[in-house]
């Protein structure tokens, strides 16, 4: 199981997502005892920037992005901890990147990953590059 970027608004509560994911999780190993899942966290956006993404964060909407990009964020630290240890296919981080090149966003005196520009064409698909690079990263996965 793989979601969407669009499978996460502003008012998803990654927590209960997350809880249903891991009730599916266990329903699939109880049946198939020997199939071994790769777990992957969620995809992430771009944010929105410049004058109308500092206005929207102004008058509290939020830059396009952001609040979903938060919530997504919350369900991939969920991930992380419960499955860091196996098989787990970290497409956020992939799309966020490390270090200094890393896609970042402040929102109530946090910092979140969000999805680097040049990974993608209309700010939530993978371009050819970013499909490159996640492809790469599923291989080392896969080959564990």
């Amino acid at each position: 199981v793989k979601l969407c970027y669009v499978d996460f608004t502003a008012d998803t509560d990654a927590a209960a997502l997350f809880g249903r994911y891991q009730a599916m999780v266990k329903q699939v190993e109880a049946s198939a005892p020997g199939v071994r899942l790769v777990h992957v966290t969620a995809p992430l956006t771009t944010v929105q920037t410049g004058l109308k993404g500092w206005l929207k964060n102004a008058v509290g909407s939020g830059a396009y992005g952001e609040r979903e990009n938060v919530k997504r964020h919350e369900y991939n630290q969920a991930m992380r901890a419960a499955y860091g240890g196996g098989l787990l296919f970290d497409l956020a981080q992939v799309e966020s990147g490390e270090g200094a090149g890393a896609c970042r966003f402040t929102r109530d005196g946090r910092s979140y990953p969000c999805l680097r520009s040049e990974l993608t064409d209309d700010g939530g698909h993978l371009n050819a590059k970013g499909q490159l690079e996640a492809a790469r990263a599923l291989l080392e996965v896969l080959a564990r």
